[in-house]
């Protein structure tokens, strides 16, 4: 299979260096022509470049012309992210872009209809879509397994220093933004658009940070309630990372959603998962199976799965339209 050539525009998303990693150990699927760093790249994160420089070219704007690659991927940092990704789309390059876009809704949906307008294989980094276990608890709810699904309740949290705290107030929303986002792509993907949003996201102002480190949104339904929650100061926080899918004939609990087995890339899952019988006495159940994913790369098939895309080998499970209807409901979480 010939190599897809690709060049990566930024290293200041938090997923840059490892998806560049990536991207350059799939040396059977891709051909990494180089990195362009971005401006704020070259001001704000040097040291990036100069390790990345030992692994792959460090390119300029000018020579994405010359190299005229099969596809871009737009890993510059999370305010920066959709700006960057336009210019790729207005040279008609697919793409791929980190999540969520930045948070400029006219800005996203230009982006949206260039993309589609063009038919431009266009791919977001949303990590928990190819999460075996959320992939195999989603196929379940798909052929009504866990019948109808009255809430999802959504965790994704940290302990982050000062500094990436402070960060965080670039963003309305803050931790809904920057994290939350992969949470309410979960509940928008089973549940679709809520009757109601409501953001209760916070600031702790521990070491005199004013950003909302604290996120809390509830999805109101017709049928319950859904909601997410993201913390920046929580103590356990990275292993405390959970979805729960409640059905009216069963319930999924992926917990941890993430647990790390070295070099915060392998990581495996955990789940349990127990269904409504006749033997239940009073709803306690007495079929409930625990279990633990295999080992998998947190980027890998996502990586493999844009590059299929691209070639054309398989659809993209997230449509256009699809796309920003997330990005628009990600701005009501935010109180945008």
């Amino acid at each position: 299979m010939k190599q897809l050539k690709v060049v990566q525009i930024g290293i200041g998303h938090d997923h840059a260096m490892p998806i560049l990693n990536t991207l350059l150990g799939m040396g059977g699927v891709y051909e990494v022509a180089g990195l362009i760093p971005t401006e704020q790249d070259r001001r704000d994160f040097p040291d990036r470049i100069d390790l990345m420089a030992e692994k792959t070219a460090i390119l300029t704007m000018d020579d994405l012309n010359r190299i005229r690659p099969e596809a871009v991927i737009v890993e510059a940092e999370d305010e920066y992210l959709t700006q960057y990704a336009q210019l790729a789309a207005d040279k008609g390059y697919p793409l791929h872009m980190d999540k969520p876009g930045a948070p400029n809704l006219a800005a996203f949906e230009k982006l949206i209809q260039t993309v589609k307008a063009k038919q431009l294989p266009f791919h977001t980094g949303y990590m928990y879509r190819y999460n075996p276990v959320v992939m195999q608890t989603l196929a379940k709810i798909k052929q009504g397994e866990l019948g109808e699904i009255y809430s999802i309740e959504a965790h994704m949290n940290c302990l982050h220093n000062r500094e990436k705290r402070a960060w965080l107030g670039k963003y309305k929303g803050g931790m809904t933004f920057y994290l939350g986002c992969h949470l309410i792509d979960i509940i928008y993907s089973v549940l679709g658009e809520p009757q109601e949003v409501i953001p209760l996201n916070a600031c702790s102002h521990f070491d005199g940070v004013e950003s909302e480190d604290v996120g809390f949104v509830a999805f109101r339904y017709p049928n319950g309630v859904s909601f997410i929650k993201t913390s920046a100061v929580e103590a356990g926080g990275f292993t405390r990372r959970q979805i729960v899918f409640c059905g009216q004939r069963g319930t999924v609990e992926i917990r941890p959603t993430e647990e790390y087995e070295s070099d915060l890339v392998l990581m495996h899952t955990r789940f349990r998962e127990v269904y409504n019988t006749d033997n239940d006495i009073e709803g306690w159940p007495t079929n409930g199976k625990s279990g633990c994913s295999e080992t998998f790369d947190r980027y890998e098939s996502m990586m493999a799965d844009f590059a299929a895309i691209v070639r054309h080998e398989r659809q993209n499970a997230c449509s256009y339209d699809y796309e920003l209807g997330l990005f628009r409901l990600i701005q009501k979480a935010i109180g945008a």
